[in-house]
């Protein structure tokens, strides 16, 4: 049944010519939503920055100080997953050598 339905689609120019009309319109509606959605975060970017430097004496400062506070976060944030991956490496070795042992 299906099979039918996609012959009789393929073998007629206008149910093909209709498919890519339909097709064309989808993706520029999808595209045109998409740019809605990134003007609108550009706008909120921009808002936010507006903010932080109407409001702070130092703005240049403010934003170097946020950009500092999350690398000193991302490094701790990477200590303990190097740390979590040595004990996670060491409880494997173990269970291997029991493993061996047995």
């Amino acid at each position: 049944m299906l099979e039918q339905f996609i012959n009789t689609v393929l073998s007629n120019p206008l149910f093909i010519a209709v498919f890519v009309a339909v097709a064309i319109l989808f993706v520029f509606f999808i595209l045109k939503k998409l740019f809605r959605l990134a003007m609108g975060l550009g706008v909120l970017a921009l808002g936010v920055i507006a903010i932080i430097y109407l409001t702070s004496d130092d703005p240049k400062g403010t934003i170097n100080n946020v950009v500092n506070e999350g690398k000193k976060q991302l490094e701790g944030v990477s200590e303990e997953a190097e740390k979590i991956s040595k004990d996670l490496k060491n409880q494997y070795d173990t269970y291997q050598e029991k493993k061996k042992g047995e």
